[in-house]
């Protein structure tokens, strides 16, 4: 069996001096707020749609939405 060495570099040298401060929920959470404007947008668009998913016609309705 073989095994893999990862080789990290130390947290002082790829994070910013205030991430030290942030936690890790807001860590996770701040690639999402860069996609927010288009979520809620996509989410308006389609509020009111509904597809019949059982038929064909509307299975490719669906995905060409």
């Amino acid at each position: 069996m073989t095994t893999m060495e990862l080789e990290l570099a130390p947290l002082e040298q790829t994070a910013p001096a205030q991430a030290a401060a942030t936690t890790l929920a807001e860590l996770a959470v701040r690639p999402l707020s860069a996609l927010e404007p288009a979520l809620l947008a996509l989410s308006e668009r389609y509020r009111a749609v509904a597809f019949d998913l059982k038929t064909p016609k509307g299975m490719t309705a669906a995905k060409q939405a």
